[in-house]
């Protein structure tokens, strides 16, 4: 066997290493605001709203698995259909912590 074909799949697993390893989970959780209507995103590269994630309501102390890829989630809230979203928040996600939102 050629040492050189043994070694692509050795440099193809570490070029994705760097992206899986960005990933991070959390657990959002509602708070004393809930129930409300929520939407939760992955935080893009500048800081806003990136990839859905969650859309719908949230209960008090509902709990919301998520995998962000950049360590950050940013979240809008409104209390009924009829309000507007609040300004978009951002929080951090990293090693399972969980974030109380709204």
């Amino acid at each position: 066997m050629n040492s050189s074909y043994a070694l692509v799949p050795v440099f193809a697993c570490l070029l994705l290493i760097p992206v899986s390893a960005k990933a991070q989970n959390c657990v959002v959780v509602g708070g004393d605001r809930a129930p409300v209507e929520i939407r939760i995103y992955d935080e893009n590269e500048v800081g806003g709203l990136g990839r859905l994630l969650y859309d719908g309501m949230i209960e008090r102390q509902q709990k919301i698995p998520l995998t962000v890829s950049k360590l950050r989630f940013r979240y809008e809230y409104r209390v009924d259909a009829r309000d507007s979203w609040s300004p978009s928040k951002g929080e951090s996600c990293q090693r399972g912590e969980r974030k109380l939102v709204p």
